[in-house]
């Protein structure tokens, strides 16, 4: 388990996963860039609004979230392009996330994936 603290926030890495709770993974972006495309537990609103901005969607999302179950058991991940997206998205394969919400993708835009050097849908 890795765990560390910034400007006295502490948060943790996906390292942090309980398979034997609903876990949330919330994906949209922030204000900031702290944390880009990568899972972490906030563990807190507080430590969400320092990591992510007051104003950003993936904060307001969080603290709506946090309200609602008062559960420390709701991820992130701090997507700021199309490509973040898919880089996190393959991270969470790996997981057994009970509920994946990524915020400001419509199913029907296409995007331009570097990947495949296309644009896809």
């Amino acid at each position: 388990m890795i765990k560390y603290e910034k400007k006295a926030i502490k948060y943790s890495t996906i390292d942090m996963f309980d398979s034997t709770k609903n876990n949330i993974l919330l994906l949209g972006k922030a204000d900031t860039y702290k944390e880009r495309c990568n899972i972490v537990n906030p563990r807190g609103k507080y430590n969400a609004e320092v990591l992510y901005g007051t104003d950003s969607d993936l904060y307001k999302a969080y603290k709506q979230c946090y309200d609602i179950t008062q559960e420390y058991n709701i991820f992130t991940a701090n997507c700021k392009t199309y490509l973040d997206f898919l880089n996190v998205m393959d991270l969470v394969l790996h997981y057994n996330f009970t509920y994946v919400v990524p915020m400001g993708i419509k199913f029907d835009d296409t995007f331009y994936n570097e990947r495949t050097d296309r644009y896809e849908y």
